[in-house]
């Protein structure tokens, strides 16, 4: 099993026991993502829809590659990967 480095948007912290960063084992996206919502549940429901998906504006990044929008749970990762959920802005 891989050890990720997972980064979670700043904004988001206050549900993630006030941190931005995690060291988090798995073999895919997947099970990393899941692994940092049973650790911190209260970041759930402000990141995952009821489908078990990011939110279409939280786009994810496996070292600084964006990964598509759907399918991307089964993603094998390696040790050492940095997994980061980028929080887009928007306004007018």
């Amino acid at each position: 099993m891989a050890v990720v480095v997972v980064e979670v948007p700043s904004e988001f912290k206050r549900y993630a026991g006030g941190e931005d960063t995690f060291d988090l084992q798995g073999t895919t996206v997947g099970e990393v993502l899941d692994r940092l919502l049973s650790r911190c549940p209260d970041l759930r429901i402000r990141v995952m829809n009821d489908r078990d998906e990011l939110y279409s504006y939280l786009p994810i990044f496996l070292n600084q590659e964006k990964l598509p929008d759907r399918g991307y749970r089964s993603t094998m990762v390696s040790d050492g990967d940095r997994l980061e959920v980028i929080a887009i802005a928007s306004g007018g």
